[in-house]
């Protein structure tokens, strides 16, 4: 959400605005200010159709948070689109209004309950998917879910428990990865905080050691000269392999598909 009212105002001052999370597919492709090391909710909603469709479910029920309303309604849109050539049935539930109040789940456990769709995505953040998982959990549920890397952090699991295992996500980073500077990072990180690193903190390193580089190398210190230097290296190092910036500042990364197992992600082959 923040992204709509942000990036106007950095491109209108010329300052540089590197993110690790903001997916907004409607930034793509364009020459400006704004870059990110995630790629955008069309390959999210796209890697979470494939896996639908070859799971070969019958119906799929969406449903989202108005928490990010933005980004919960791109995805939901691709989604949509990504399943329309298939004979998989999609149906949006209405959107759930998450905030600091307690949120009625009985509703959507009714809706999700009572239909045949064996297929389940949740767009929304740990906290409120593992909500969910528990009311779903009380009732027997065994449909199949699915979730964007949003809730794809180590509250899901703590806050959900076994109510939210077999669950699948996707996500930008191998959590497995034995690549060196990856596996010093996470060492240093548990260190410090007490916890493993979440795609979020992963990426907001990557984000950092970007435009760092970018700031030491550039011909000055303005928003334009930090710009050229990003879009005139676009190669840089990752924490599990190469970074691949194009000029109008987006990336392309591999997509990786998990399943909650015994407590733990699980990449799936």
């Amino acid at each position: 959400d923040m992204a709509e009212l942000t990036v106007p105002y950095v491109n209108e001052s010329k300052l540089v605005m590197i993110s690790p999370t903001i997916a907004l597919p409607s930034l793509t492709g364009i020459d400006d200010y704004f870059f990110r090391v995630i790629p955008s909710t069309k390959e999210m909603a796209e890697r979470i159709a494939q896996e639908i469709v070859e799971q070969k479910l019958n119906r799929v029920q969406i449903v989202y948070s108005e928490q990010n309303k933005v980004f919960a309604t791109f995805i939901t849109e691709a989604l949509v689109n990504g399943l329309a050539g298939s004979d998989i049935v999609a149906e949006t539930l209405e959107p759930m209004k998450t905030g600091d109040t307690h949120v009625d789940y009985t509703p959507y456990v009714d809706q999700i309950m009572t239909s045949d769709a064996r297929g389940l995505v949740v767009i929304a953040s740990a906290y409120t998917v593992s909500e969910l998982a528990q009311a779903l959990y009380l009732e027997g549920c065994d449909k199949k879910v699915f979730l964007p890397p949003w809730a794809m952090t180590n509250d899901l699991i703590k806050k959900g428990g076994p109510a939210v295992e077999n669950y699948y996500g996707i996500n930008f980073v191998d959590f497995e990865s034995q690549e060196s500077a990856y596996v010093t990072f996470k060492e240093r990180y548990i260190a410090k905080y007490g916890d493993e690193p979440t795609f979020s903190s992963i990426l907001s390193y990557e984000a950092t050691q970007v435009l760092i580089e970018a700031m030491k190398n550039s011909k000055g210190s303005k928003g334009e000269a930090i710009k050229n230097e990003i879009v005139s290296q676009s190669v840089y190092q990752g924490l599990q392999g190469t970074l691949n910036i194009n000029p109008q500042g987006d990336i392309q990364r591999d997509i990786f598909l998990y399943q909650i197992k015994d407590g733990q992600f699980k990449k799936v082959d």
